[in-house]
């Protein structure tokens, strides 16, 4: 967490004489992660993270995992009195004061959760002038994963250990007895079980836009034009399928408006109810787990 503290007031006395060691080990590491790339960038984060695992001391450890929960409910909180936006909006740290009459949060409740989000990160607290304020990290202002993660995973990890138990911790390979059945006391599968649960769909919807990138995609990497340089029209070319409401096949258009053949998505009634209007791509309702009616020869 950042703060406007003197090393004196981060460190031990022990320690005291020697602070800048500290600050300039951290500068090289910054810069080293600066100068990496994606994996170079992982690998820093594991050795920082092994790191600060190895100075743990038992009652850290047994914390640390032991409010795993609290932390995941205290950060949804956050989302759902929308702290994370109003802080990053904001052009300037704000006080408990302020940020509880933008979120509309009672002020001693308010200065609970922000000390408990600082304690671990998620805000930033700064002290200044005997003034606590507060900002956010850009990494909270994902909601939708959030709310996908939390409303619909979160049930499905905490049911893990009894299904486990239940089947004599033998790997799982039914497919109809999963955490998700456990938690969710269903005996159909989740594709089907979202048509019930438009709030938690469109969550799951949202959440998978944000994973559809260009530039990490397939289409960065597939030779599309050298493959289908001799498509008629009426052929299907790309079939997305179980392709949710359509970014992919809205990416594919993008970069390839030029080529002929059809642009198919597929997906549940619910799905394709949400589907984008992509100029170009048809949205038709499938369920893949039944035999593909799209045939390209």
């Amino acid at each position: 967490m950042k703060s406007y503290c003197n090393s004196s007031e981060r460190f031990p006395d022990s320690r005291a004489s020697e602070p800048i060691k500290m600050e300039e080990a951290l500068s090289k590491i910054e810069l080293l992660a600066k100068q990496s790339d994606e994996l170079g960038r992982q690998d820093i984060m594991t050795s920082l993270h092994r790191l600060a695992y190895s100075l743990e001391r038992p009652e850290n450890t047994r914390d640390r995992y032991g409010f795993l929960h609290l932390q995941t409910a205290i950060v949804k909180v956050g989302f759902d009195l929308r702290l994370f936006k109003k802080l990053t909006e904001s052009e300037k740290p704000l006080s408990v004061d302020e940020i509880g009459l933008k979120v509309g949060a009672q002020r001693d409740l308010m200065s609970r959760i922000l000390r408990h989000l600082a304690a671990f990160n998620a805000v930033d607290e700064l002290k200044a002038q005997r003034r606590r304020e507060f900002v956010t990290v850009s990494q909270l202002v994902l909601t939708e994963c959030y709310n996908t993660r939390f409303g619909t995973a979160s049930p499905q990890f905490q049911k893990i250990p009894v299904l486990l138990q239940k089947n004599g911790y033998m790997n799982p390979i039914d497919e109809t007895h999963t955490a998700f059945h456990e938690a969710y006391k269903t005996s159909i599968n989740p594709f089907a079980w979202f048509e019930n649960e438009p709030v938690l769909l469109h969550h799951f919807n949202q959440y998978m836009a944000t994973r559809t990138r260009p530039d990490q995609s397939w289409l960065q990497v597939y030779p599309v034009r050298e493959e289908v340089t001799d498509c008629p029209p009426t052929r299907p070319l790309y079939v997305n399928i179980g392709g949710g409401v359509g970014h992919q096949c809205a990416q594919f258009k993008a970069m390839y408006a030029e080529l002929p053949g059809r642009v198919i998505l597929q997906d549940l009634p619910h799905s394709i109810a949400q589907a984008l209007p992509t100029s170009g791509v048809e949205n038709m309702i499938h369920d893949f787990f039944e035999p593909q009616p799209i045939k390209s020869y």
